[in-house]
């Protein structure tokens, strides 16, 4: 049986942190049945064009509960004011089928409205 891709829902949100800790920002969450991706951002510098750490986070539903998998941080530079703000999210997606061995997330942001979208990052599941 073939899992169908399923795009749930990309947001854009305020995450909570701990006091004294720089604001996170959720840009991004897909799921499946099976897996679920968080994409967040953290203003990383200050200035008149501030940089950002982004992170993808990945579940598994497993036991009725969602499994953290595991972090990556994206490598930049990610701009801060270019990925907090909508349409910073160019594809999240994740892949469950198509003869693939293990199942994938697919992650890719706006590097500017300029420029357009940067490259993919790849991120295994299993």
């Amino acid at each position: 049986m073939i899992r169908a891709l399923v795009v749930v829902l990309v947001l854009a949100a305020a995450v909570a942190v701990p006091a004294g800790a720089a604001p996170a920002k959720t840009i991004g969450t897909v799921a499946s049945v099976d897996y679920r991706v968080v994409v967040t951002a953290e203003r990383s510098s200050g200035g008149s064009a501030p940089s950002a750490r982004v992170d993808a986070t990945a579940y598994r539903w497993s036991h009725g509960h969602w499994h953290r998998l595991e972090s990556r941080r994206l490598a930049g530079p990610f701009f801060w004011k270019v990925v907090s703000a909508p349409h910073a999210v160019c594809e999240l997606a994740i892949a469950t089928s198509g003869g693939r061995a293990k199942p994938e997330a697919r992650v890719q942001l706006l590097v500017s409205p300029s420029i357009g979208c940067g490259r993919a990052y790849r991120i295994g599941l299993a």
